[in-house]
């Protein structure tokens, strides 16, 4: 009787797992489909926030709960942000769902957008002013832009 009940509790298990896989897989067909651009790493932080904004507006549009997101991003690092990622992936466990999608971009920020930088464009932008020569559009353009 005993071994019934393990062997069913098994098999439950093992239905949940392949449910999860086929909704992560659903999740990232949605992603794909809906064009979702890679990332190459760089050393441009302009390039990762566009990148993160993108992928933001996506998981948005798509309405993906928070528990798939850092899954069906992972497809989308290509070169060295994929060598970033494979470094950082023995420290996750992303399957057991240990990271979530704040911390990924607060991993992913620190590594392409440093802490020192976001900081000075911070200050950038509470030191904005418009200048006498600056035209209204350029000021928001930089404003927009910080």
């Amino acid at each position: 009787m005993t071994q019934v009940i393990q062997n069913q509790n098994q098999q439950q298990l093992q239905q949940q797992k392949l449910q999860q896989e086929q909704t992560q897989s659903s999740y990232f067909d949605k992603l794909y489909r809906a064009n979702a651009p890679n990332f190459e790493g760089g050393p441009d932080p302009d390039v990762a926030m566009n990148w993160i904004a993108q992928m933001k507006t996506k998981f948005k549009a798509l309405r993906f709960p928070e528990d798939v997101k850092v899954q069906v991003v992972i497809p989308f690092l290509v070169g060295n942000a994929e060598n970033w990622w494979r470094s950082m992936e023995p420290m996750i466990d992303v399957a057991e769902n240990d990271i979530t999608w704040e911390e990924f971009k607060e991993m992913f920020l620190d590594q392409y957008f440093s802490r020192a930088l976001r900081k000075k464009r911070q200050n950038d932008f509470y030191n904005l002013r418009q200048t006498g020569n600056m035209t209204v559009l350029q000021y928001a353009n930089k404003f927009t832009s910080l």
